[in-house]
């Protein structure tokens, strides 16, 4: 146990690190972008990645959360899932690049066509490090994965902003989102001495097929609904809203990523070595989602209230239209890293056939609030958006209490206390703020920053609210490691 702690705090040091200088990289070159571009450029952007994130589900196939989640696994598992990838990775590239006009004809766009034919290729990129990704987060070695994301963002950002600064537009987007999967992938296999052997076993794939269909179907219906507001928004309403759109998701998944990214890569593997313990699997479940919360709740608080400052200072004023949409999105920013743990105390005990269930319960009420709001427009849907990702969530807790052996209860009990404890504070900070008139956009953003920081984490301490209580007990516990 002492061992497994060990490795997991390592892996979690590297995590956060790479997460925040890759956030860091990649922010600042968003925001160069975003002041020399135009919101429709963003648009076409997220058209086309919208379909090729829904491709990468398919490289992968489910092999990887099987493969870290089984204790037996050999070169001969990783080399056959390696080939297999591979394979389909090429075939979607091929297939993409010949539905390019079809959808540029879904969308109505007579540029999308070759953008998506240059774009194709990523999705064979993905496919040469998948399994090498796979392994390393089994092993709970996310010091390699850091350092090649680190090299991939920073030469698709040199590219991508000096593309831009001369003239060529979404193209700059199009280069960027090139160059960085494929050098990033490169320097895996220049970082990582496994090389998969020339060897392909049809029966260890269906073997692992066997478990490996029912992720594969989660992510599907995962990012397929985790992107179908994007495709709605691109086929029913303009590119131009569409890029204030993805500006205000941006912002929120660096909320999400830096409230849980690093947590949540080392959460499954953890849990997958404690599957057999279910007190122990119960102690790290409630600790983890105490420390989640306590996080979470504090970036989503914070971001909401200098949201418009953030957008102004960073993006300029013609990204004000994305304020709104970025504090409706703040409202279930807290469902993916809070609802990822709760998720993996059903995958870490190899109950796929459960999670799959879970997923499509939660897709199908996803899909009716979509309806809904399409209806009823625009920002309706964004409201309903959120609405259904709560929902969701509630279905997400329940199932995982169930497993647990916990009233549910209990957790809503959690989440409810750190609501009511950063809403306080917030509408403290506001009320604090607000009266003394501040013009400038960053003297504002930054006092509101200082002052709900100094609010959350001391009063946090002093009320001995658990997640701040367990989260300066680690952070004690690494220091003096």
């Amino acid at each position: 146990m002492s061992s497994l702690k060990s490795k997991a705090y390592k892996a979690l040091i590297w995590d956060l690190l790479g997460r925040i200088c890759s956030q860091g990289i990649g922010f600042f070159i968003s925001i160069v972008l975003a002041r020399i571009l135009l919101p429709e450029d963003f648009g076409m952007l997220a058209m086309v990645n919208a379909i090729i994130v829904v491709a990468n589900v398919f490289i992968e196939m489910g092999f990887g959360g099987v493969l870290i989640q089984r204790k037996n696994i050999y070169d001969i598992h990783y080399s056959s899932v390696y080939y297999m990838n591979l394979t389909v990775g090429i075939f979607l590239s091929i297939l993409l690049f010949f539905s390019s006009w079809s959808i540029g004809h879904f969308y109505n766009n007579q540029d999308l066509p070759l953008i998506v034919q240059v774009m194709s290729p990523v999705v064979f990129f993905n496919s040469l490090g998948n399994v090498i990704r796979t392994k390393l987060r089994k092993e709970l070695n996310l010091k390699t994965i850091t350092y090649a994301l680190w090299i991939g963002m920073a030469m698709g950002g040199i590219v991508g902003v000096t593309m831009a600064l001369t003239g060529y537009g979404v193209w700059s987007l199009v280069a960027s989102s090139l160059i960085n999967p494929l050098i990033s992938n490169l320097c895996l296999f220049l970082f990582v001495k496994w090389r998969p052997k020339l060897v392909f076993d049809i029966k260890v794939i269906k073997k692992l097929w066997k478990e490996s269909w029912k992720l594969l179907a989660t992510g599907v219906l995962d990012v397929s609904f985790g992107n179908l507001d994007s495709i709605l928004i691109g086929k029913i309403f303009m590119a131009k809203q569409l890029g204030f759109y993805y500006r205000a998701a941006s912002l929120r998944n660096i909320t999400i990523d830096f409230g849980s990214g690093s947590l949540n890569n080392i959460i499954f593997p953890v849990l997958s070595q404690l599957q057999s313990n279910n007190d122990e699997l119960r102690r790290a479940v409630k600790n983890g989602y105490h420390a989640l919360c306590f996080i979470c709740f504090f970036l989503i608080a914070l971001f909401y209230i200098v949201a418009e400052d953030v957008v102004v200072v960073l993006f300029t004023d013609k990204w004000l239209p994305s304020v709104e949409m970025f504090r409706i999105l703040l409202l279930a920013a807290f469902v993916t890293p809070t609802g990822y743990i709760m998720q993996h105390v059903v995958t870490c005990k190899g109950k796929f056939k459960l999670y799959l269930q879970l997923n499509s319960a939660k897709k199908l009420i996803l899909a009716s609030t979509y309806i809904v709001g399409i209806v009823m427009g625009f920002k309706a849907f964004l409201y309903c958006l959120v609405l259904g990702n709560v929902l969701g969530y509630i279905i997400t807790i329940i199932y995982a209490a169930k497993e647990l052996d916990v009233n549910p209860l209990k957790y809503f009990g959690i989440i409810s206390n750190y609501v009511l404890f950063s809403l306080v504070l917030a509408v403290i900070t506001d009320l604090t703020i607000n009266p003394l008139e501040i013009s400038s956009h960053f003297v504002k953003g930054l006092s509101r920053t200082l002052l709900f920081s100094l609010l959350y984490f001391g009063f946090g301490y002093l009320t001995k609210q658990k997640g701040a209580i367990y989260l300066l007990s680690q952070l004690t516990f690494m220091f003096r490691k």
